[in-house]
């Protein structure tokens, strides 16, 4: 008996330092997000079907801060991606992850990995967000990466809202791996302008990627090239409907060659009641303009039509149907943010998908 007392009491001891940890200024949150998609490649040719089952955009995630002395609080974030429908290919600290300081009258200055203000000044207006009918099958597209992106090695600034106006900018650094001092070191910028007050939405984004030595980093790929892209974007919303417009302009330079493209997305929701929506998206990539001539049958659309039915605060299932219409020079796919199965697209191809899925918050 008292063989027991003590090991209960030794046990208790080492447990004291984990016991008293402060986890009160932490928060726990995530999303759950996933659907069986029911897709067609629509080839002009053999055209192929697939009954998929994919997570969009679930995640697991913890956040904080602490006050600090004049004004100002540490905050951080770890969130991680879950892939809820294979089991495997979950990344710790995959999604928005770092550390930085906040003051109320100055701002947020955070490093880490980030969504850049280019992709979260318009990420909000997509209406199927997320999952296969996600605008950036389009949107974003034509250079070597999505601009619509997460970067790492990055420090963002993120000022107060003054009177619905606020700004945000990102700077990802290259050259952590640099061997040598003829290296180029690669680097992104982005920078984007908001102003939000009800029912109003509007932003304006730019964002460049310029290219570096294809080891040092950040930046990767072939020196002198870069990636540039500009867009803006609003919202009208009500208790009723809200619409949503984004313009965008993108510019990819390799060598001598400049190619352009021009891509316009407009949606809308109508709440029908105060738990049932309907929602239609219409997303268009232009033609490209190679070196100033146009690129001829090189633009693709996309049509997307949905239902939501919200079962609580934090449950919705919903119901959609997306297609995409490549022309003939064109070779965009239905991409989303799911996992599970290939890109389904392709030249001449008019690839669709019927999706049925459930999202959870917590």
């Amino acid at each position: 008996m008292k063989k027991i007392l003590v090991t209960l009491a030794v046990a208790g001891v080492l447990a004291t330092p984990a016991a008293m940890a402060d986890t009160s200024n932490v928060e726990v949150y995530g999303q759950m997000n996933l659907s069986l998609d029911l897709v067609k490649s629509g080839a002009p040719v053999g055209s192929v079907s697939a009954n998929q089952v994919n997570t969009n955009e679930s995640r697991l995630g913890f956040k904080g801060s602490e006050k600090l002395d004049n004004g100002l609080s540490a905050i951080f974030q770890i969130e991680s991606s879950i892939a809820a429908d294979t089991g495997t290919g979950s990344t710790l600290a995959g999604r928005n992850s770092f550390g930085g300081l906040k003051s109320d009258s100055a701002g947020a200055l955070t490093f880490g990995y980030h969504d850049t203000p280019y992709k979260a000044a318009t990420r909000g207006l997509d209406v199927f967000g997320g999952g296969i009918a996600d605008n950036r099958s389009l949107m974003g597209q034509g250079g070597v990466t999505q601009q619509d992106r997460r970067v790492k090695n990055s420090i963002n600034y993120m000022s107060p809202a003054m009177s619905g106006f606020s700004i945000s900018a990102n700077y990802s650094a290259g050259g952590e791996d640099a061997a040598a001092s003829t290296d180029t070191k690669g680097k992104v910028t982005s920078i984007a302008a908001m102003y939000d007050m009800a029912p109003f939405y509007a932003t304006i984004a730019q964002q460049k990627e310029t290219f570096g030595t294809a080891t040092t980093g950040t930046s990767g790929g072939t020196v002198g090239d870069s990636d540039k892209a500009f867009k803006v974007g609003g919202s009208f919303k009500m208790d009723m409907f809200a619409v949503n417009v984004v313009i965008e302009n993108t510019n990819f330079t390799a060598g001598a060659t400049s190619t352009k493209a021009r891509n316009l997305y407009l949606a809308g929701q109508y709440n029908i009641s105060s738990n049932n929506a309907v929602k239609l998206a219409i997303t268009q990539a232009g033609d490209m303009k190679v070196n100033g001539a146009t690129a001829p049958n090189s633009g693709a659309r996309q049509l997307s039509l949905g239902y939501d039915h919200m079962m609580s605060k934090r449950t919705t299932v919903y119901a959609l149907y997306t297609k995409l219409s490549n022309e003939a020079g064109a070779n965009y796919a239905l991409k989303g943010d799911t996992s599970g199965g290939p890109a389904i697209g392709g030249a001449n191809a008019d690839p669709t998908a019927i999706s049925l899925g459930m999202k959870h918050s917590f």
